[in-house]
């Protein structure tokens, strides 16, 4: 089963249309969400370079196991940032943004370990 298959159809169960990425460089440049959704009739909205950049540094502390309500700050204002460009859902295309964001019900989120769970353990 795949995360990537698993959000996809979320989205499209979900009616998306245009829906943004909060994911580290690597998964944006490789476009491995990008490539399903674009297939089947989704516009992707990604961060900036720069925003990616805020992004990669906010990975990297969960993985380190530190968490900053500064940096999470941050990831909610490109998230932000996203909707008004016109998202109508954000990816959280990494699992360290999915354990930042744990228990927090923000109703743009899709969270793929959370679409996979719901689907593994109906």
């Amino acid at each position: 089963m795949s995360l990537i298959d698993v959000t996809v159809n979320e989205i499209l169960n979900e009616n998306h249309a245009i829906v943004g990425i909060l994911a580290s460089p690597m998964t944006i440049h490789t476009k491995l969400y990008e490539i399903e959704l674009e297939g089947k009739g989704i516009a992707v909205l990604v961060p900036t370079e720069k925003q990616m950049e805020i992004i990669e540094e906010s990975i990297r502390n969960v993985i380190s196991g530190k968490t900053s309500s500064v940096l999470r700050t941050q990831i909610v204002h490109i998230a932000d940032t996203l909707t008004k460009r016109g998202a109508e859902a954000i990816i959280l295309g990494c699992t360290e943004l999915s354990v930042m964001f744990a228990g927090e019900h923000d109703s743009r989120f899709i969270d793929p370990l959370t679409a996979i769970t719901r689907k593994l353990l109906p």
